[in-house]
């Protein structure tokens, strides 16, 4: 069986380091990939899936933005198990604010050294408390294609989802501030976990992997 991990917005595999996995599984970290002008979270899922071996067992664990994308691939490929972290899994989850980025767009003009500046809103929005984890969201924020970013936020504004998904699972954390969880319907909640916990609890996040792959 390989998994198949995908970062959320302004993230990188690095998130993930502290995760740990039976080695009886191939771990596999997938890139975000640069979108086409005017290109649909759909097209890009389509493009996107190229990069899952579709010829064998394989489960796909999305945090954050990648969660959603998690949800657009199972519409393509028929993964053993799609299982999301800190994510929303319809529409209906989006937390209201984003319809406000809807009305005035002002990520489409965020410039580049705006994922340079350290602002302390953000980082307790992500729910980073120490240095070490300050260190790590910065330097991946700084290593974000800004026309990825761009992208990525207009498509969770956009994002038409009310399917139904086969063989979802769900982990959010209690105190997320992102992706508030009195507007999800998660399958594990995580107490006091923020929307980082995937790097800040990773021996819980690694524990509820292992038994939803296990099962």
């Amino acid at each position: 069986m390989t998994l198949y991990f995908i970062s959320g917005l302004g993230a990188d595999k690095r998130i993930f380091e502290k995760i740990t996995i039976s080695n009886t599984y191939k771990i596999v970290y997938l890139d975000w990939i640069i979108p086409l002008k005017n290109e649909t979270l759909q097209e890009y899922a389509l493009r996107f899936s190229s990069k899952i071996n579709t010829t064998e067992p394989f489960c796909i664990i999305g945090l954050s933005f990648g969660g959603i994308l998690s949800i657009e691939l199972s519409k393509i490929l028929s993964a053993e198990k799609i299982i999301l972290i800190s994510s929303i899994s319809s529409q209906t989850e989006r937390p209201w604010y984003f319809k406000i980025l809807n009305i005035v767009p002002i990520h489409k003009f965020i410039p580049k050294r705006f994922l340079q500046i350290k602002i302390p809103f953000v980082y307790k929005h992500m729910g980073v408390t120490n240095s070490e984890e300050q260190s790590l969201f910065y330097s991946m924020l700084v290593d974000t294609n800004i026309t990825f970013f761009r992208w990525a936020v207009t498509s969770i504004i956009n994002w038409k989802q009310t399917e139904t998904i086969k063989n979802l699972y769900h982990i959010h954390g209690s105190t997320d501030q992102m992706f508030p969880i009195r507007y999800t319907n998660p399958t594990y909640i995580v107490p006091n976990g923020k929307h980082i916990m995937v790097y800040t609890q990773s021996k819980k996040i690694s524990e509820i992997l292992s038994e939803i792959i296990r099962h």
